[in-house]
């Protein structure tokens, strides 16, 4: 195991390895939510206004 992850040390490494196996299979129906939450990510700029850079209104 060491040779593949090659961080030895690290035992953490080898456990979210395995966590990624299942991931993978729901990254495809994630993939469609990115498109989705694209939109809004414009949205969110709007925000500013609420007075970090603009300042309070």
């Amino acid at each position: 195991m060491t040779d593949d992850t090659g961080t030895a040390p690290h035992d953490d490494a080898p456990d979210p390895v395995v966590s990624t196996a299942p991931v993978a299979p729901p990254a495809p129906d994630d993939a469609e939510d990115d498109d989705t939450l694209a939109e809004p990510v414009t949205p969110v700029v709007p925000p500013a206004g609420r007075g970090g850079l603009s300042g309070t209104p």
